[in-house]
């Protein structure tokens, strides 16, 4: 594969979609609540937040807007609205700030509640779910089991904290060797 071995465009790709999605929502159709959290186990409190453009598809004046949960399937876009849909809630309301100018300030607080393990949509919109608010998508969160959360907390040192680091470090390496052009096969 000449000068750039497999190992390292792998390294560049994944890195660069890790960016692109967390770093950009709004370049995938809308504006998605950003929280606190992306993995959650049910009873954990969700903050999230988002700066909106109210618009043709929804405005303030057509709330209050209250927030639900949906489960995701396979190859599943979240829709603007879903009246029909299973879905879980509401589980809180959305509340919207004043506007300024164009954009309004929005934020949603609540409690996962025991739902089954995976991908959730977090869907938002009015009493009749008639309308969103403007570009809002929505957000997108996973529940795990509270037994494999527990078990997923690694301590800040020893033995996890050790292999953590040297994580990193490949990372690291990875990343040099791509800049310097260093494959297994060498120049």
């Amino acid at each position: 594969m000449g000068r750039i071995g497999r190992a390292s465009l792998a390294v560049v790709a994944a890195c660069v979609a890790a960016l692109t999605t967390s770093a950009f929502p709004a370049l995938a159709g809308g504006t998605w609540l950003e929280f606190d959290a992306d993995v959650v186990s049910p009873g954990t409190t969700l903050r999230g937040s988002a700066t909106v453009h109210p618009g043709t598809q929804g405005t303030v004046d057509d709330g209050p807007f209250d927030v639900y949960l949906r489960p995701e399937l396979d190859g599943d876009d979240p829709p603007r609205v879903d009246p029909a849909g299973e879905r879980v809630g509401p589980v809180a309301q959305l509340r919207v700030g004043e506007p300024a100018g164009p954009f309004v300030d929005v934020e949603v607080e609540f409690v996962v509640p025991d739902v089954a393990p995976g991908g959730w949509y977090v869907d938002v919109c009015n009493a009749d779910c008639a309308t969103g608010l403007g570009d809002l998508v929505g957000g997108r969160i996973t529940v795990i089991a509270p037994a494999v959360a527990a078990a997923d907390t690694l301590p800040e040192t020893g033995p996890h904290a050790a292999l953590l680091g040297v994580g990193v470090g490949l990372l690291g390496v990875g990343a040099l060797m791509l800049r310097t052009g260093v494959s297994r096969g060498g120049p």
